[in-house]
């Protein structure tokens, strides 16, 4: 290693070099390399093609049969979540109708009476568009609403009836 001196703004600054290591590095020519150089820890069979995948189901592990009391409170557990399905299900459709139809014709409503004030054309139909964007926003979110409560009430009676399944 060499010190210098650097004359100028820097010059109580010192620089060091390494003489060995400044010369240019040349690139190393590239020749092809099969893919058992360059993974040495991974075993490639030339014979083989790794892209492809085979499944297969094994017959000897059988699903193993479940005794007549886990069943019958499965079958249960499975009656209860249909029933809680078509009624929160059925309770989210009949909300969403009424709060759209409620805020469907306040939006109408609000619509026609800036209409008169301003005195615009009374037969807009901004009034009809914004009122059934209202009823479908409404509809929309209930069912929603709707389908996070019936996730909710399905774990519960998963919980209770089946109980920890893995």
């Amino acid at each position: 290693m060499t010190v210098a001196n650097n004359s100028g703004v820097f010059s109580n600054m010192t620089q060091f070099t390494d003489t060995a290591k400044s010369k240019a590095v040349q690139p190393a020519t590239s020749s092809p390399v099969s893919a058992q150089e360059s993974l040495p820890a991974v075993k490639v069979d030339a014979q083989t093609n790794s892209d492809t995948a085979k499944f297969t189901t094994d017959k000897s592990e059988k699903k193993k049969r479940r005794g007549p009391i886990k069943t019958l409170k499965s079958a249960i557990a499975n009656v209860k979540k249909f029933f809680a399905s078509v009624g929160t299900y059925t309770k989210g459709v009949l909300k969403g109708i009424k709060n759209g139809i409620i805020s469907g014709s306040v939006v109408y409503t609000g619509v026609t009476i800036y209409n008169k004030i301003k005195k615009k054309d009374a037969n807009s139909k901004l009034g009809f568009i914004l009122g059934g964007v209202a009823i479908a926003g409404s509809l929309i979110a209930s069912i929603w609403n709707a389908s996070l409560d019936l996730n909710e009430k399905k774990s519960n009676i998963d919980h209770r009836w089946t109980g920890h399944v893995k």
